[in-house]
């Protein structure tokens, strides 16, 4: 987690092409807000949110 941090931070603002801007800043943001889940996922631990299960075919809008 810290090496994504990390590696966010030195991209924002370093890159020639926008899209680095562009991916370093929602995760910097996720990793703001919920290193906590993240941290507890990496360890293990149960997931906090209701999940709906396991998708096993995903839908197909035509």
């Amino acid at each position: 987690i810290d090496n994504i941090q990390y590696l966010s931070e030195n991209m924002l603002g370093r890159t020639f092409c926008p899209l680095g801007d562009a991916a370093a800043m929602p995760t910097i943001a996720f990793v703001k807000k919920f290193r906590k889940e993240f941290e507890d996922h990496l360890e293990g631990r149960p997931c906090p949110f209701e999940t709906a299960g396991r998708v096993e075919q995903l839908p197909v809008f035509a």
